[in-house]
């Protein structure tokens, strides 16, 4: 199954995909860079020109993270990251 990711409407709609989609990895920032592969115009609904981060991302509704250094967050099988 993997890590579900659930996006704001606004990220939906800019990446053309469901709101709920499946990824896989052990941290963040490897979820993203799956839902990168499977999506390939989210990149510029989640990053800026110099490839800071530009949405807000809640890992189980307890960890916020807004900056990129933090994207190696570790997660696993069954949690949830909201994209925001």
């Amino acid at each position: 199954m993997g890590i579900r990711i659930k996006m704001a409407r606004h990220l939906m709609e800019c990446t053309k995909s469901p709101s709920i989609v499946y990824a896989s990895g052990s941290t963040v920032g490897e979820c993203l860079n799956n839902v990168l592969e499977k999506y390939p115009e989210a990149k510029k609904c989640f990053f800026d020109r110099r490839g800071g981060l530009i949405i807000n991302i809640s890992v189980n509704k307890q960890e916020l993270i807004s900056h990129k250094d933090k994207l190696d967050l570790p997660v696993k099988e069954g949690d949830e990251i909201y994209l925001f």
